[in-house]
């Protein structure tokens, strides 16, 4: 009887061990088997986790910074007009002024030059620079929302300085030579504003196009009259009798 009960035991206990064995070799089967691996339970959750941590401070990271952004543009709504009326009536004004500078000059002197017979009519002039500097403001501040940083601007302010000087030079110094390096020196700045912009916003290098044609007219006007008249022409006087 004795030895009944001890088989008996020693059966329950072998019997108890092989449940134990089977569960721990089911628990550590590989991936892709009934029952995932504890390491890659684990790897899992923590990867889980932490995608939902991201995905959270995202998400209010992003509403944080259109909230910020909304109530800069609320706040700063005057100062932004205010700015794009200075892109643009910086640049109108300046040129209206130089025009005012040099209208005698255009009427007298200019008028005694030898020029070629497609000279444009001296009343396009004034519209067609009012519009091109309009064209350029617009650029100038488009580039400016969009960050386009210090090197897109800066070319843009040279070569606007250059524009303003032209005029000067051509009819109020009588230096065509002069006159003509100078706008062969803004071509070369607008083509590189050109090609900045165009990188920050190509709608804003757009806008420059037709500046650029126009003053690579204006410089072939330049070279066909200095050809004609020499590097500075007076007009003649008259001496009285």
């Amino acid at each position: 009887m004795g030895n009944v009960v001890s088989l008996s035991l020693i059966g329950r206990h072998r019997a108890r061990s092989d449940r134990r064995s089977a569960e721990a070799s089911a628990d550590t089967s590989p991936p892709g088997r009934e029952g995932a691996w504890p390491p890659a339970r684990a790897m899992a959750t923590a990867f889980n986790a932490t995608a939902t941590l991201w995905a959270h401070a995202a998400l209010t990271d992003g509403a944080r910074r259109a909230q910020s952004t909304n109530t800069a543009c609320r706040s700063t709504r005057p100062a932004g007009l205010c700015l794009q009326a200075a892109a643009v009536g910086g640049p109108l004004t300046a040129g209206m002024v130089v025009g005012m500078v040099i209208a005698p000059d255009v009427l007298g002197w200019y008028q005694k030059l030898k020029k070629p017979t497609w000279e444009p009519p001296n009343w396009l002039f004034g519209p067609m620079w009012s519009i091109l500097y309009c064209m350029m403001g617009v650029a100038s501040h488009r580039v400016w929302l969009a960050g386009g940083g210090p090197l897109p601007l800066t070319l843009y302010g040279v070569q606007l300085l250059l524009n303003l000087a032209w005029s000067p030079l051509f009819f109020k110094s009588h230096n065509l030579k002069l006159a003509a390096i100078d706008i062969t020196a803004l071509l070369g700045v607008l083509g590189a504003t050109i090609y900045e912009f165009s990188k920050v916003d190509k709608f804003a290098a757009q806008l420059l196009l037709p500046y650029l044609a126009w003053t690579t007219f204006a410089a072939a006007l330049n070279y066909n009259i200095l050809s004609q008249n020499g590097p500075k022409p007076e007009p003649i006087v008259k001496k009285e009798l």
